[in-house]
């Protein structure tokens, strides 16, 4: 099919989906554009199963963010080659352990960060002003479509949940990602710029994504204190 499209003459975005089976995150940039890398996500929190078919840990957006880390995205993620963990489930419900506003927050963090496709499953003419404010936010998207057509890794994964992600930008810019992953406690969680690469004396400007602001300048580290599920998506700068 790869072959027969390519052989048109005309640009289509071939997409791929045998549900993540055959290792297809070590071959499927070489025969589309876009292939699925795990079983399908539905919309809630938890769902771990083996009655799904397809690989993965389960459909759910914590599952999901689990397999991921073990597949190191910025191996196999390229131009014109992305990991799809497929459709966003954003706000699908308010019910709880589904896809509320944090869970939805934090699942399309996560998409950003591995430049994952973002394919909507909602009827955009009828946004919510919540949903809008999650699906439009320009800044989480420029991180998804950064032209250094990459993906960030886990780095961390501490015992109390917390987790530290980070990947590689452009511009010599850094995005992290600080996630609660723990069902019931607030936790902080910190980065070390040594943990991302940069000198452990640095001074970084950080960015907060969801925020939309400048949060000022820090030495050294930065920590946030975030509730069950919930992120801090930051873009860092060397001064």
């Amino acid at each position: 099919m790869s072959r027969a499209l390519n052989a048109t003459g005309r640009p289509i975005l071939f997409s791929l989906c045998q549900w993540g089976e055959a290792n297809v995150w070590e071959w499927g940039a070489e025969v589309g554009q876009m292939y699925r890398v795990q079983m399908d996500h539905l919309p809630f929190w938890n769902l771990p199963t083996t009655k799904s078919s397809g690989a993965g840990f389960g459909q759910g957006t914590k599952n999901i963010i689990e397999w991921m880390a073990t597949l190191v995205p910025s191996k196999w993620v390229r131009e014109y080659g992305y990991m799809d963990p497929d459709f966003l489930m954003t706000l699908f419900s308010q019910l709880p352990d589904t896809m509320g506003f944090i869970n939805s927050r934090t699942e399309i963090t996560f998409w950003s960060m591995w430049s994952a496709p973002l394919i909507v499953a909602t009827d955009i003419r009828n946004l919510s002003a919540k949903k809008k404010e999650l699906l439009t936010n320009t800044e989480v998207i420029a991180i998804d479509q950064d032209p250094s057509y990459t993906a960030g890794d886990r780095i961390r994964d501490d015992k109390n949940g917390g987790q530290l992600w980070a990947r590689n930008l452009e511009n010599k810019d850094k995005a992290i990602i600080l996630y609660n992953s723990g069902e019931t406690d607030t936790i902080t969680v910190v980065v070390h710029w040594d943990e991302i690469g940069w000198p452990s004396d640095a001074v970084v400007k950080i960015r907060d994504l969801w925020g939309k602001q400048n949060i000022g300048l820090y030495g050294s580290s930065f920590n946030a204190t975030l509730r069950p599920h919930d992120v801090f998506y930051g873009r860092l700068s060397l001064t």
